[in-house]
């Protein structure tokens, strides 16, 4: 499987994850911008998440036990989570196949965890 970022990818993250985190999908949005020149911001925060909301060539980023979407993925068993959960620090750079799609999924074991994947 291949994942590819260029200037139609997008940043999930959930509304109730941290605050810090939040922030730091925004800077990661801009640096998107200034690479690839799009006006667009690639950051999308979802309340609720489901398989409607996988879209191909996306970045799904959030925290295991405060992020939806983390958690959705690790349900579907799409994501292993035994080597970082209950860690500190910690992250999952993860490519994901599902239903023809292929993502990236960045789960950290905390806040700072989830701030590192994503720089």
């Amino acid at each position: 499987m291949s994942f590819t970022i260029n200037e139609k990818t997008k940043i999930f993250i959930d509304n109730n994850d941290w605050p810090g985190v939040i922030r730091v999908a925004g800077k990661v949005s801009e640096d998107f911008e200034l690479v690839f020149g799009s006006a667009e911001k690639p950051v999308i925060s979802k309340e609720a998440f489901t398989d409607a909301d996988i879209l191909d060539g996306s970045i799904y980023a959030g925290c295991i036990g405060k992020s939806s979407i983390i958690d959705h993925f690790a349900k579907a068993g799409l994501i292993d989570l035994s080597d970082v959960r209950g860690k500190r620090e910690v992250f999952l750079f993860a490519p994901v196949s599902t239903n023809g799609k292929n993502v990236l999924v960045i789960a950290g074991s905390d806040k700072r965890g989830t701030i590192y994947g994503l720089f």
